[in-house]
């Protein structure tokens, strides 16, 4: 299915600014048409790009209904 999905809208804006494909792992599903306010992910890459700069990227190469709202950098 070619269906949007919020997954797939970030996996796409990671490929833009890394130019690889990097999965993105969510908290909780959400269903067709819900909202995903307060959704939780991760995905792992190494970079030295600090975790603002990612989430003004991922929101530039995003449509304006999906916006990512804090980042933050974790350690294994």
């Amino acid at each position: 299915s070619n269906a949007r999905t919020v997954q797939g809208e970030i996996e796409d804006a990671l490929h833009n600014i890394f130019q690889m494909n990097i999965r993105v792992h969510f908290a909780s599903r959400t269903d067709s048409g819900v909202h995903a306010r307060g959704q939780v992910g991760r995905f792992d890459h190494e970079t030295d790009m600090p975790a603002d700069k990612i989430r003004i990227a991922l929101n530039h190469y995003m449509t304006e209904d999906v916006r990512i709202r804090c980042a933050q950098l974790v350690k294994d």
